[in-house]
């Protein structure tokens, strides 16, 4: 999971100069699935370059055939305290209160 988010932070944030470093925490023990769907992980993700803090905020990823992880959505810090209510739109709403006292924080 750590490779596929720092290519998909790599390309989102055009950091060429500094390695991009990901940290992530599940927000769940378990993904989520409906139906036939891949599951989907709900992350808190801090995206560093170098040694700086570059971003931080709520990611959903795809677990698609064992094989890689596709970034679905990724709301930062700033676009959720800007905007609470669309953590609900793409987040499971159990996990609405944790996400924003996360962005909070960071």
């Amino acid at each position: 999971m750590e490779r596929d988010l720092c290519a998909y932070f790599e390309q989102r944030l055009k950091q060429k100069t500094d390695e991009v470093r990901v940290e992530y925490q599940l927000l769940r023990d378990s993904p989520t699935q409906t139906g036939i769907s891949y599951p989907k992980y709900n992350l808190w993700a801090r995206i560093f370059s170098g040694r700086k803090l570059v971003a931080s905020g709520a990611v959903r990823v795809a677990a698609v055939e064992k094989l890689r992880f596709d970034v679905t959505d990724f709301l930062s810090s700033e676009e959720i305290l800007a905007a609470p209510a669309r953590v609900q739109l793409v987040f499971p709403a159990v996990l609405k209160e944790k996400i924003l006292g996360l962005a909070k924080v960071n």
